[in-house]
């Protein structure tokens, strides 16, 4: 009997020979006297003269008799159909030439399949029989087994590569087929809402540290087993029913290829990352990248925006691999903490600002260079490096750019800093897009095509926004007394 276990189960309902397969063989002259089910597996045959023979089988036996004992016939069925008998084959010809009308009656009313054997046939031919069809049987599973595992390898090596291999899989197990995480999240395959049973056998497994874990349950069965070497990414599989031999050789095969494709595609990541490194180091020294980077293949953004990100997390590789995953930073591990270059055309810099520090790091962002200008890098990054030093838990985000007026702004208290940036900035406090274009602004000098470029705005956009800042604000933008204030009021009020 199946029971939840750590391996894949197997299936009793599934089995490699039939009925019908046995009546198909004509040399056999097996004929039906109690018809029934003809897709009925048969696990084996057996034979035997005794009144109770059930301590002896196992369920799902053709038994073979010649009635040589007088049975009470609606008795001895009732034992047999209790025990899970497959059919009963009668031996005509020893003592009775035609099978008992107390036994067909019987089985009838039972629904158990009642066979002829000829006497010219003895019982070991029918034997021999179902192990040759079994073999055949088992023949072509394993044949259809090696057929599956190669499309799966084929596909594996294709475009859609783990998402062919689960789709696969699926189709195979009659269910579906996922990747998911710890927390049972979906990562890749079947978009079906799993199983309640898939976080369960997951949680079971992580708890007992386990490679694999199954359960059977409502007439389905979930498999939950671990990819590769770590426990971060698991092969979540449900199907209808058990699993057969060659279920378990293409949840096998799956996992295989899975955790390869895995494998590869972090040894892939990890040597883009030490590429992305080796060009902020370069530029970190001074020295220019344009040759190494086109050498590499690795595009790097006309304009950067250096940041400091500070202590050295507990996991670098991790943190800078979700970043350019993200953002498509580069960065390395620099003494204490990150050296990062963000692109400065969008959104990039600030976005990698945010995760960094819901990361726990603390962030010093340094100046906007040409990274073509590798002295410009170098300055950029030796700036992030100053603001990320004045960096703390109350403030862990500081620019170089505002740290430049913090000795002004320290000689107003909280509430006069408050009081002051609210009646300089007036409604411009509220407004978001016209804060930071204003904030951009005033860090470019006012030179309209650089601050256009930085916002990704055109031109006329920009003169727009400034003309709109001055209305609110009432303060002329060409008048350095009125700049001091609005970048003093955004230093107080950031």
């Amino acid at each position: 009997m199946c029971t939840p276990g750590s391996e894949p189960p197997c299936n009793p309902g599934i089995a490699v020979v039939t009925l019908a397969d046995l009546l198909g063989r004509l040399a056999l002259g097996l004929a039906v006297v109690v018809d029934g089910p003809r897709d009925r597996p048969v696990r084996w045959v057996a034979t035997s003269e005794l009144d109770d023979p059930t301590p002896y089988l196992d369920g799902g036996e053709l038994l073979l008799t010649t009635g040589l004992t007088d049975h009470d016939w609606a008795g001895w069925v009732d034992r047999l159909v209790a025990a899970d008998m497959a059919a009963v084959g009668f031996g005509v010809g020893v003592r009775h030439r035609e099978v008992p009308a107390g036994l067909v009656r019987a089985a009838g009313r039972a629904g158990l399949p009642v066979l002829t054997v000829p006497e010219r046939t003895p019982f070991i031919a029918v034997g021999e029989a179902h192990v040759e069809l079994a073999a055949a049987a088992e023949l072509r599973s394993t044949t259809s087994a090696l057929t599956v595992q190669q499309r799966m390898a084929r596909s594996a090596a294709g475009s859609d590569g783990p998402a062919a291999v689960l789709a696969i899989l699926a189709r195979v197990l009659g269910g579906d087929a996922r990747v998911v995480d710890r927390e049972g999240h979906r990562l890749l395959g079947s978009a079906h809402d799993p199983a309640p049973q898939v976080s369960g056998v997951l949680r079971r497994m992580l708890a007992g540290a386990a490679r694999v874990a199954t359960d059977v349950a409502d007439g389905r069965t979930v498999v939950v087993q671990t990819l590769g070497s770590g426990a971060e990414r698991f092969l979540a599989t449900e199907s209808a029913g058990g699993i057969d031999a060659a279920g378990r050789a293409a949840l096998s095969a799956a996992a295989s290829l899975l955790t390869l494709s895995d494998e590869v595609r972090v040894a892939r990541a990890d040597a883009e990352q030490r590429v992305r490194e080796a060009v902020v180091v370069t530029l970190r020294a001074g020295r220019p990248v344009g040759d190494l980077a086109a050498v590499l293949g690795l595009r790097v953004p006309p304009r950067v925006r250096a940041l400091r990100a500070v202590p050295v997390p507990a996991d670098p590789a991790r943190v800078l691999r979700e970043l350019h995953d993200r953002t498509g930073v580069l960065g390395c591990v620099a003494a204490g903490g990150l050296h990062v270059l963000a692109d400065a055309e969008g959104p990039d810099s600030a976005l990698a600002v945010d995760l960094l520090v819901g990361a726990g790091l603390r962030v010093g962002v340094g100046r906007v260079a040409e990274s073509s200008d590798a002295s410009a890098v170098r300055a950029a990054l030796d700036a992030a490096d100053a603001a990320a030093a004045r960096t703390s838990a109350a403030t862990p985000s500081i620019s170089w750019e505002g740290y430049g007026t913090r000795r002004a702004t320290s000689l107003l208290d909280a509430a006069s800093g408050a009081a002051f940036a609210a009646d300089v900035l007036g409604e411009v406090a509220g407004q978001p897009e016209l804060r930071r274009t204003l904030r951009v602004f005033l860090a470019g000098l006012g030179r309209l095509r650089p601050v256009a470029e930085e916002l990704g705005v055109h031109r006329n956009t920009l003169r727009a926004r400034l003309a709109r800042i001055e209305e609110l604000t009432g303060r002329d933008l060409d008048s350095a007394a009125d700049r001091t204030d609005l970048w003093i009021a955004l230093a107080v009020d950031p």
